[in-house]
């Protein structure tokens, strides 16, 4: 009580200064729009461990893959150096194929002709025992990772805590497997090990009533991403698991553009080193594992290549994906992760919590869950040496080339990092909250039901208003005629965003500056489905027939299919070398604000660290006060800098901190409107 009487008094005694209003744009970027920086190089490696040494030398400025512990260790010594932490929205796993068979035969082996061990929950069980998580964390990781045993992040309101778990042990594993009726054979296992509880002396057989009972299992099909030291490494010591236990592994190690066709097309695999980039809300356990998202054509990418087919499990996922309401949501979401977890569809391993970095004299916006990699971080990161914070070359390292730079057909992360810097969408995501949603292209929105005659209920309804100030990179005004042909067109194409656009009805666009979407279903989360399409410029597509190709059209770049609304212009791209970028300053935000470029006001990262703008007010006001001054955070010490609320960076959070707030009181980074249920005026 004590405490609070005294934070009360210097809340008091603070506001009662005069307030200084800041200007959202100082001298140097009155009247610039667009990023901070003028250019961004995008480098190509090989791996992390190439484009680290990329990085150790000075060659790029900041990283887009998690740094491994030595680094971590020694960048934090490092003054030239930023060390950016972050907790990641994402998971890496070992896939298991759940079909009753594998598409081809090969090698001699019948994988097509007889039933797969891995259709067998039994054998699925056992892989999980078999899985070294807490190994893969300490040794590979250095304790940045927290381990996963359903695909929902553990700090997430929609996790399930009350999950079978599977104990690391072999000697668990080889239980399961008896259990299967996976016996042990007469053939001598060469990977015996009698110092091993669980580890089989002979070969482990097919169970009865398979077509080849009692003969030896044939080798399970195991891919481990060779460009992926870690998940290599996992791949390597779960078959050595394996090979005890009495199971043959054929162990093939590839980089991903192998994996990506044999795994996510042809689905010719048993196990996979996977990992997934993992969006905010859940609807991923119906996109990545409902038995529709199964794709049985071996040419084309299948979302569920894990070819999971369980209808108690797609019971839930399709609560998770059309339910009305958070509590319908939740309850599917709990219940899918519950069957998920019983009946082992896959493993899933572990998710960082580590970190990146970027190199000084760069300032970076490290966004919660995706970290510097983010695309609003190349909307906000600046050189600190600049005297006004405008301009230079951003130098960004890739683990890996990009497979594509198609915005229908493009699967991999680092196609994205590319394709999210030139297309907008209507709603963004506040970098700092990612629940809160931001007018983007749309200005606002309301969300409403409307009668359905073709399935004879209330569905969806959306209607967005449209910003009037847009162009397309090649100077052509961006109208709702776009966002409708956006979403037909991803909807005719069958690619990545399909999911998004998958139970669209109709569209109408009642004027230039609106659009209303019906929806053939209701569901809690339709607005980000919609919001979250990348749009597409209509009077380029729609004179591309077919859009596969490395750009959409085209086996080559075609520059104009890169034409977008968003904060960066494509300019070029070479084969494993680079792609380059440039700003586009005719983008429709003005410049960033960011007071540490004058130390004598607050550091805030044009207000995102502060509670008002998690909201979605995005001006320094009383409630910012607040976050500093309550007593969870007032008195808090550490190394200077590591809370937020430390803007002086002396390593406590106390008065001077409070003043720095009082001298931007008032600051802004223009946010013109907000979401409501009215049209803006």
């Amino acid at each position: 009580m004590k405490k609070l009487l005294v934070l009360a008094a210097i809340l008091i005694a603070v506001m009662a200064l005069p307030m200084v209003f800041v200007p959202a744009a100082r001298a140097g970027t009155e009247g610039v729009y667009g990023p901070r920086a003028d250019n961004l190089l995008i480098s190509f490696y090989k791996d992390p461990t190439f484009e680290f040494a990329a990085f150790d030398a000075g060659d790029i400025d900041v990283v887009d893959w998690p740094l491994t512990p030595d680094l971590i260790e020694e960048y934090e010594e490092d003054p030239n150096v930023v060390v950016d932490y972050f907790k990641e929205m994402g998971m890496f796993e070992f896939d298991i194929n759940n079909n009753l068979t594998l598409p081809f035969n090969e090698g001699g082996y019948p994988y097509h002709d007889v039933p797969s061990p891995t259709s067998y929950v039994e054998f699925r069980q056992a892989i999980a025992h078999a899985s070294p998580k807490e190994r893969i964390i300490t040794e590979l990781l250095g304790g940045y990772g927290i381990a996963l045993d359903v695909p929902v992040m553990p700090w997430l309101v929609w996790y399930n805590p009350d999950i079978v778990k599977y104990e690391y042990s072999l000697e668990k594993a080889a239980q399961k497997l008896d259990e299967g009726g996976f016996l042990q054979g007469s053939t001598p296992n060469p990977y015996y090990d009698p110092e091993t509880p669980g580890s089989a002396q002979y070969i482990r057989t097919f169970p009865e009533g398979h077509e080849l009972a009692g003969e030896d299992l044939y080798p399970i099909i195991l891919y481990a991403r060779s460009d992926d030291p870690v998940r290599d490494q996992a791949g390597i010591w779960l078959a050595e698991n394996l090979r005890k236990l009495g199971i043959p592994v054929d162990l093939r190690e590839k980089p991903s553009e192998v994996t990506f066709f044999e795994v996510m097309c042809k689905g010719q695999f048993h196990i996979y080193t996977g990992g997934w980039s993992l969006g905010r809300d859940p609807d991923h356990l119906y996109d990545l594992y409902h038995s529709s998202m199964y794709n049985p054509d071996t040419e084309e990418f299948s979302w569920n290549y894990d070819a999971i087919n369980d209808p108690e499990y797609d019971y839930y996922a399709e609560m998770v994906k059309y339910g009305a309401t958070k509590d319908e949501v939740m309850t599917g979401c709990l219940e899918a992760q519950r069957v998920f977890a019983e009946k082992c569809f896959m493993v899933p391993l572990w998710t960082t919590s580590g970190a990146m970095a970027h190199r000084v004299p760069w300032h970076a916006l490290n966004v919660e869950s995706y970290s510097v990699r983010d695309t609003w971080n190349f909307i906000a990161m600046y050189n600190e040496s600049d005297p006004d914070g405008i301009g230079g070359t951003i130098r960004w390292g890739f683990s890996s080339d990009v497979h594509q730079l198609n915005v229908i057909y493009s699967q991999w992360v680092w196609d994205w990092q590319i394709l999210g810097l030139i297309f907008d969408g209507l709603l963004a995501a506040n970098p700092m909250n990612i629940a809160v949603d931001m007018p983007w292209l749309a200005t606002s929105w309301k969300v409403e039901t409307w009668f359905n005659p073709d399935v004879g209920e209330d569905c969806s309804k959306l209607t967005f208003y449209l910003r009037d100030d847009v162009k397309w990179h090649d100077g052509t005004p961006f109208t709702s005629a776009d966002v409708a042909f956006s979403i037909q067109y991803t909807k005719d194409n069958v690619g990545w965003n399909y999911p998004l656009v998958a139970d669209v009805h109709h569209v109408e666009t009642p004027n230039d500056h609106e659009v209303v979407v019906y929806m053939n279903v209701i569901s809690y989360f339709a607005l980000h489905w919609i919001g979250g399409l990348p749009i597409i410029p209509k009077h380029i597509y729609e004179n591309i027939e077919d859009p596969h190709g490395f750009t959409p059209g085209s086996e080559g770049v075609n520059p104009d299919t890169l034409i977008g609304t968003g904060p960066w212009k494509f300019v070029s791209y070479t084969t494993g070398v680079s792609a380059v970028l440039t700003a586009n300053r005719d983008w429709f935000m003005p410049v960033v604000p960011n007071l540490d470029l004058y130390p004598d006001e607050i550091k805030y990262d044009w207000g995102i660290f502060l509670a008002n703008c998690k909201d979605g007010d995005w001006t320094v006001n009383v409630l910012d006060l607040l976050v500093i001054a309550s007593p969870s955070v007032y008195g808090t010490t550490g190394k200077p800098g590591w809370v937020k609320a430390d803007l002086v960076k002396d390593g406590v959070i106390n008065v001077l901190d409070l003043l720095k707030v009082s001298g931007a009181y008032g600051a802004s980074w223009p946010m013109p409107y907000g979401p409501s249920s009215d049209p803006p005026k």
